[in-house]
């Protein structure tokens, strides 16, 4: 899997926190991540400040198997079964 570009909103996300970071006693902008990213473009935006970095890939896979049943599913290839009425669709 290769990198995600950085999304103008991750970049100004990002340059909003790094200018908190500078302006209080903080010791790390904390940056929680979905999805595997441009770690030069984050190391580039972030300055000098430390980026602690927490992510759950595996959770990032089973929400991807999810997707896939249910992209099966409404294409009619199994893999799914069939709902009672009221039951919630996870």
């Amino acid at each position: 899997m290769s990198a995600a570009d950085v999304t103008p909103q991750l970049e100004r996300l990002l340059e909003t926190a790094v200018r908190l970071f500078e302006s209080t006693t903080a010791e790390a902008i904390l940056l929680l991540v979905e999805e595997r990213l441009d770690w030069a473009r984050i190391r580039e935006l972030a300055h000098s400040g430390p980026v602690l970095v927490a992510a759950d890939e595996g959770g990032a896979r089973r929400r991807d198997a999810g997707a896939r049943r249910r992209d099966e599913a409404a294409k009619g290839r199994g893999g799914a079964t069939r709902r009672r009425r009221g039951e919630a669709a996870w």
